[in-house]
């Protein structure tokens, strides 16, 4: 027979057997310090289960919505509708519209025997689309009576999209008709509107009427609807590259209460921009290009922005103000973050808010989710980058600033050599390479520069007359934006100094390109001019290190080992290169060009 020990007895036998070198005080210490660290292992992975469960929701709702738009055009071309069915007993001899792609809907439903008010209470009408789901049924019907057989039905949609609008007969679907709500001026003041623009992709959504309550967005007006979750990310960069802890929810009060009649704590009247961050926003290139350029992008689309009266607020969980240091052109007002500062901000309305920025990159699909946030691209209109260095110039710099002293000369070109100053990554021979450049182009006003605290202001006042700027990668080739964009007159150019072997990602080319700079790029052919910045790094692993210099890792694997890495130029190799930017810089195109 088996004994049964005493269970308080067993556990401190058991104990004393797995730690017996301990006193009962350091058991115990550990036995609590192993239990708080479950509880922080089980907090984080429910986190991340929720994230997967919002990433396969996501999924799923992207995929209706592209199924859903995936043959717009056909869909059009076959006026709009299918064909009713005729497997499902109804009374319905016909439906159809007299307004096409008009607020309000209206609808005309014909009989095949004489209306009767029962009939309403197994017809419905759905409207859905990769927004919204909204289902109007009984007195939601506004029927009109204009015969014994038939009836018109009309409905003011809040929201703009393109929609699938499917009859139900006894929740059976007998109808399908296709319709494009664009306009939303006829929805009544009294309730809440959603202006959006773009699909998935590139979405950013205007609001009225809106209220923010127990970080949901809430939206009044209609009592069965639904709003996909993924219809509101407010950053620069789609699901799942966006920033998580931005994502916000959009859901109805389901029921009649009318916006004015909500009671709230704040009612902002002003304009605002709901806004969020991205990753690595203590770098300027990350603040500059994932924030405050989409940032002014959609104030210029939205007719541009008023410093005095605009309010900027943020829907994320970032305590520090890096990233957010260059909005003074777009507000007076302090910037706000009402995630964070909830027990001001709860119930508070916004009587017109944009919320999101048109996203950075166009033609999203599933299949593009799966490539590395290291080659995500950024897409911006030629509107975007001359407009914005143009905002940003007049009010750090001075308004005159653009048209006098932010002119390159072709005939003395500028040439800024940007230095890092770094132990990890930066250029080696600084003098060499200064005096190299000085006596190819003699009438060139070269200017090594090492940054040693100069104000924003200051910095642009360097860049915005360079005919070239030259750098090792990294964020001091950011300036380039307040270099002369796309002038074939006064053409400039961008020179990338790339580390061995780091051919990562072309971010810089990107924006060279968008922004009508002329870019090139030199890659140290040369191990033997190069060493690893990263030898006092933690986790640094040397092994690694030999693997990634000599290609047996992808790059993206090696991204941090072969970005940084302190580089001796090649003077017999990079020169040409140089001389190419500076042929290109001298030589601009002609009026009659």
């Amino acid at each position: 027979m088996i004994k049964v020990q005493n269970s308080s007895k067993f556990k401190i036998h058991r104990n004393r057997q797995i730690f017996p070198a301990l006193t009962q005080r350091q058991r115990h210490a550990l036995i609590v310090s192993v239990m708080v660290f479950t509880c922080i292992v089980n907090h984080f992975l429910s986190k991340i289960l929720y994230d997967f469960y919002f990433l396969d929701q996501t999924v799923n709702e992207f995929r209706n919505g592209e199924n859903l738009i995936k043959d717009e055009h056909s869909k059009q071309q076959i006026n709009k509708e299918s064909e009713t069915s005729q497997d499902i007993d109804h009374p319905i001899h016909n439906i159809y519209s007299t307004n096409f792609d008009v607020n309000p809907v209206k609808f005309i439903i014909e009989f095949s025997e004489e209306f009767t008010e029962k009939f309403l209470n197994k017809l419905s009408i759905v409207f859905f689309s990769d927004i919204v789901r909204i289902t109007f049924q009984n007195d939601d019907l506004n029927i009109t009576r204009i015969n014994s057989t038939t009836i018109s039905s009309y409905f003011i949609i809040p929201i703009t999209s393109y929609y699938q609008v499917s009859f139900l007969w006894s929740r059976k679907t007998i109808k399908t008709i296709f319709y494009n709500i664009t306009n939303i001026d006829v929805v009544p003041s009294d309730v809440s509107s959603l202006e959006c623009f773009g699909r998935y992709d590139h979405r950013w959504c205007r609001a009225k009427n809106i209220c923010w309550q127990n970080k949901r967005f809430i939206f009044f007006g209609l009592k069965n609807a639904k709003i996909n979750r993924t219809s509101m990310i407010p950053g620069s960069r789609p699901i799942p590259h966006d920033y998580p802890k931005c994502r916000v929810v959009v859901q109805y009060k389901m029921f009649d209460m009318k916006y004015t009649d909500f009671h709230s704590s704040h009612r902002i009247k002003n304009r605002s921009f709901l806004t969020c961050r991205w990753y690595s926003m203590e770098y300027l290139w990350h603040a500059l290009f994932d924030y405050t350029l989409p940032l002014y992008w959609t104030t210029k689309l939205n007719g541009g922005s008023n410093r005095t009266g605009d309010r900027i607020f943020t829907i994320d969980e970032n305590t520090s103000k890096k990233g957010y240091q260059f909005l003074d052109p777009f507000t007076n007002h302090y910037i706000e973050n009402i995630k964070l500062n909830m027990s001001f901000y709860n119930n508070t309305c916004f009587d017109h808010a944009i919320i999101g920025f048109p996203k950075s990159e166009y033609n999203v699909t599933y299949e593009r989710w799966k490539e590395s946030s290291l080659l995500l691209p950024y897409e911006y209109p030629i509107e975007a980058y001359q407009g914005f260095r143009e905002k940003m110039i007049s009010h750090y710099i001075n308004p005159s600033y653009c048209e006098s002293f932010c002119e390159p000369n072709v005939k003395e070109p500028r040439v800024v050599i940007a230095f890092r100053n770094s132990t990890m990554r930066d250029i080696v021979n600084q003098e060499e390479l200064t005096k190299s450049l000085q006596k190819i182009c003699p009438h060139c006003i070269i200017d090594p520069y090492i940054y040693g605290g100069e104000s924003f202001g200051e910095q642009m006042a360097r860049y915005c007359n360079a005919s070239i700027l030259l750098s090792i990668h990294g964020s001091q080739l950011s300036h380039m934006i307040w270099m002369k964009i796309a002038d074939p007159k006064k053409p400039t150019a961008v020179i990338e100094i790339k580390p061995y072997k780091y051919d990562c990602r072309d971010w810089y080319k990107q924006i060279a390109d968008g922004a009508g700079i002329k870019y090139y790029e030199w890659m140290n052919p040369y191990r033997k001019n190069t060493k690893t910045g990263r030898v006092l790094s933690r986790g640094f692993d040397p092994n690694k290190y030999e693997s990634c210099v000599k290609g047996e890792l992808s790059c993206l694997d090696c991204h941090d080992y072969l970005r940084d890495q302190p580089t001796v130029v090649d003077m017999q190799s990079f020169l040409p290169i140089f001389k190419q930017a500076l042929k290109y810089v001298s030589t601009p195109l002609s009026s009659s060009s």
